[in-house]
């Protein structure tokens, strides 16, 4: 039930911005949907409206944060305690937050174009294959998508090179930001035939 009342409220948000961003060009990330809200269900429903997305937000970084705290205390055998761990999270979540929407999307848009491809080969790959038996067509993949990952990044944190550029461009579905599948799909196959050749 959890889980369909996060995905609405995010579908919804997604529908928001593309229905009516428009109108409110000027508007920050943070304020856009506050703007849009109150424009459509005044005061109350803006009210309404925080109130969703504070217990929306306060479950995720609840999750996290415990997570973390977890995390840190097993790798480290109990070197790092819990406790500590979660009061350092949360005091550095507040900081970054202090910062403002827009700015850390800003900060973490280049981290996400480089990450996002090759996390999608993960996740896919680690689902529907053997990662034991196909480790070299998975690495291959994984390398492909790092690669072009890097290309995005550099271009989103403003260090424009022109081969890249070009590079990037020239794949298939680049129009649609999409440039790193077809050389993936590429670093797949050659993963798998190097697989077969006597590579593992």
């Amino acid at each position: 039930l959890t889980v369909i009342l996060l995905g609405v409220t995010q579908i919804s948000l997604t529908w928001l911005g593309a229905s009516a961003g428009g109108v409110y060009s000027e508007a920050t990330l943070g304020d856009l949907p506050l703007k849009i809200t109150t424009h459509l269900y005044g005061t109350i429903g803006m009210g309404i409206f925080a109130a969703l997305m504070g217990l929306a937000c306060f479950t995720t970084s609840a999750g996290l944060t415990a997570a973390a705290g977890t995390f840190f205390e097993q790798i480290t055998n109990g070197g790092i305690k819990y406790k500590p761990m979660v009061i350092a999270s949360s005091i550095c979540g507040f900081a970054i937050g202090m910062v403002g929407l827009s700015r850390i999307v800003g900060y973490t848009v280049p981290f996400l174009s480089l990450l996002y491809p090759s996390l999608i080969v993960i996740i896919l790959g680690t689902f529907f294959l053997d990662v034991g038996k196909y480790r070299s067509m998975l690495l291959g993949g994984i390398l492909m998508a790092l690669l072009f990952g890097f290309f995005d990044a550099a271009k989103e944190a403003g260090f424009t090179v022109a081969w890249m550029q070009q590079i990037s461009s020239a794949m298939p579905l680049s129009a649609q930001g999409f440039p790193w599948i077809v050389p993936t799909i590429a670093g797949l196959a050659a993963g798998f035939l190097l697989r077969r050749s006597g590579g593992k």
